[in-house]
């Protein structure tokens, strides 16, 4: 078994609407040490196309250790044809 990782990663969010100009919309994310589970950040921002994640790092050095990044939207004016049932 491998041991859990327990340091604290440290990371920036910047989010883009043309892909050129990027607004800071995060700073010093700290992730959640010891954990393996995914760590849920909201973004009040609308109408985002790109997003950066800027790894700054862990309270030991300047490695950092990102497995996964997933980025979940939803568009209220968009008709779904997809139908979900319990």
């Amino acid at each position: 078994m491998v041991p859990p990782d327990n340091r604290t990663y440290s990371y920036d969010i910047a989010l883009s609407q043309n892909y050129n100009e990027y607004t800071t919309s995060a700073t010093n994310f700290l992730s959640d040490p010891g954990s393996a589970r995914a760590i849920f950040s909201e973004l009040s921002e609308n109408t985002v196309k790109q997003i950066r994640t800027f790894a700054k790092g862990s309270d030991v050095n300047g490695s950092n250790n990102i497995v996964e990044i997933e980025v979940l939207g939803c568009v209220q004016y968009v008709a779904s044809t997809i139908e979900l049932y319990n």
